[in-house]
């Protein structure tokens, strides 16, 4: 769906996700919120690399490149994650089509990948939606063991966001350490989706 306050068309694609319909990808779970907040938020959230180390947990801050084309912004994080057999290097490639719709592709335990959706239900609340699959060929499931356990965390690690999110004040020019991410870079890219 499409909704323009100048009635201007849509001016990028919805991505085909290759992996719907591959018969060694799972079927979708799906989870659901209604949240407090706007996009442009929530889409700092996930350059604030520091973030998942202090809110989530993580042994590391992720080391992230960040690469924009137009109106898609494309991150990559390598990360350690501990599992019960050790730690883990695991890769986390997320592909945002805008500021609605984004794939999050996880591998190094069990490939992973998200679609999620954004949208705006009013100035202060979006609906997120999520559907997650996980490539079978291991006997990964969406259900049980680490693809439910995966699924699990990342559900978690949003629901650690929530209170954040309700609670943040945007600050037009906001006072950033190193490890903060490339916010100014992200708010650079998100102008183009605004029409006022």
């Amino acid at each position: 769906m499409w909704h323009h306050l100048e009635n201007e068309p849509p001016n990028f694609d919805v991505p085909i996700i290759e992996e719907i319909g591959d018969p060694d990808w799972s079927s979708a779970k799906r989870f659901e919120w209604k949240i407090r907040t706007q996009n442009q938020e929530m889409g700092e959230n996930a350059v604030d690399q520091a973030h998942f180390r202090y809110v989530h947990g993580t042994k590391t801050v992720p080391d992230t490149k960040n690469i924009i084309e137009g109106h898609i912004r494309r991150s990559i994080s390598v990360a350690k994650m501990e599992t019960p057999r050790g730690i883990v290097e695991g890769r986390i490639a997320s592909e945002a089509h805008g500021v609605g719709m984004a794939l999050v592709r996880f591998t190094g335990i069990t490939e992973t990948i998200i679609c999620s959706s954004t949208i705006p239900i009013d100035e202060e609340t979006v609906h997120i939606r999520f559907a997650f699959a996980v490539n079978t060929r291991g006997g990964a499931s969406v259900d049980k063991g680490v693809g439910a356990a995966i699924i699990a965390d990342i559900v978690k690690q949003l629901e650690e966001d929530i209170p954040i999110w309700e609670n943040k004040r945007y600050l037009p020019r906001p006072m950033l350490c190193d490890g903060d991410g490339p916010i100014g870079q992200y708010r650079k890219w998100v102008r183009q989706f605004y029409s006022v």
